[in-house]
């Protein structure tokens, strides 16, 4: 179905909650869509980095953010479109670094990792 510009204009008129709510949408759609960018361009470092980041879950037992259930580093390299090697290398540049602490599968996060420029 199709609606006219001026039409969706003077129903966004008439319906302001509606209006405030698809910019709410476009707004988290366009935040996303910024971040995935970023996160395309970024070097390959960072991306290990921010996943670790982002799937980890604080656990009060070890006092830190814990990743459960490691992916393999091959699993890994290929969701965030590195090569195997160079992923390992970045996660033992971390482990070597204090900023994690594998245990198996699990992998503690002592400290966010530094930035690279």
């Amino acid at each position: 179905m199709l609606i006219s510009h001026e039409r969706f204009v003077g129903w966004l008129i008439e319906h302001p909650s509606c209006a405030i709510a698809l910019l709410r949408h476009a707004t988290l759609r366009i935040r996303d869509l910024s971040e995935a960018l970023r996160a395309s361009m970024s070097s390959v470092y960072e991306r290990v980095a921010r996943f670790v980041q982002q799937v980890a879950i604080h656990d009060a037992a070890v006092d830190c953010p814990v990743v459960r259930l490691m992916p393999p580093v091959a699993q890994l390299a290929r969701m965030l479109g590195i090569s195997r090697e160079r992923t390992s290398h970045i996660l033992n540049e971390l482990t070597r670094g204090g900023y994690v602490e594998p245990r198996g599968r699990t992998l503690l996060v002592k400290r966010p990792a530094a930035r690279r420029g």
